[in-house]
């Protein structure tokens, strides 16, 4: 039998990409009713999951601890999600015609009360709101007398959003066209400030009260995590509902957002271990 590879025949691929088509046409038909879907689907992972994680000395161990091969691996495994992406948005890959398709049709059929909505969960991973949360939160940790927190801390939310100024001008994607008038957005596209922004400062926030309150019932820990979760979930999900980012443009957003959390957290335990 020979070892190489059959290539998929056109009918198969034509299969393939409608049924892709299909499904951003039905979800940019039903934009508020996948909105709920979405939210659901993050309460019913993350809420096991962080009980779960209650378990796992990777929450628990101490603030000094390295991080642990599982954070290691997912920093390596999302780099190389995020590099065949990238990839696929800049060479037009199949991946491309998903997002257009999606943008198109939620064009035509979000409602103006939607995308109000949309706007106002939005503002929870604005610039403005992220950088008065950086300010503030450095200014509490250097009263508090914790230096490494507070640089964690400034590292994380003005470095990523260094570090997603530095990928979009890689990659130099335009965003969709969002002619309904009730937001724009300049700049680039891929990957989206908004979910990375999102998932470094609230993903930090919470895994900075887990450690400060180890005492805490499990079951609020586990609600802390499921809040951060439909955060930036929310975000995310918003900034396609409002056309000012395509599908790939959020997931490149949390992989690279995830990947900046997990080494930021690596620098506070790494300056903690020197103090």
């Amino acid at each position: 039998m020979s070892g190489v590879p059959i290539p998929a025949s056109p009918d198969a691929l034509a299969t393939h990409s409608a049924f892709w088509t299909s499904v951003a046409q039905h979800w940019g038909q039903a934009p508020g009713n996948v909105f709920v879907l979405w939210l659901l689907t993050v309460v019913t992972i993350a809420l096991p999951l962080g009980s779960y994680m209650q378990r796992d000395s990777a929450i628990r161990r101490p603030l000094y601890a390295p991080l642990g091969n599982s954070a290691t691996a997912w920093m390596l495994l999302a780099a190389t999600l995020w590099s065949v992406l990238a990839w696929q948005v800049v060479h037009n890959g199949p991946v491309t015609r998903l997002d257009t398709t999606l943008a198109h049709t939620l064009s035509l059929h979000v409602h103006p009360a939607l995308l109000h909505l949309f706007g106002s969960v939005s503002h929870l991973a604005d610039t403005p709101v992220l950088t008065a949360a950086c300010i503030a939160g450095a200014l509490f940790w250097i009263w508090r007398g914790e230096r490494p927190m507070a640089i964690g801390w400034v590292w994380a939310i003005a470095g990523n959003a260094l570090l997603n100024t530095g990928l979009k001008q890689w990659v130099g994607r335009v965003r969709p066209e969002h002619l309904e008038g009730y937001t724009m957005a300049g700049g680039l596209s891929f990957p989206s400030g908004h979910s990375s922004g999102s998932l470094v400062a609230y993903g930090m926030l919470a895994w900075i009260l887990l450690h400060r309150h180890p005492h805490w019932p499990r079951g609020l820990r586990a609600a802390l995590i499921t809040l951060a979760a439909l955060a930036v979930a929310a975000v995310g999900y918003s900034r396609i509902g409002l056309q000012v980012h395509y599908l790939t443009d959020v997931l490149g957003g949390w992989l690279s957002g995830s990947i900046w959390l997990l080494g930021s957290i690596g620098l506070v335990r790494a300056l903690e271990r020197r103090t």
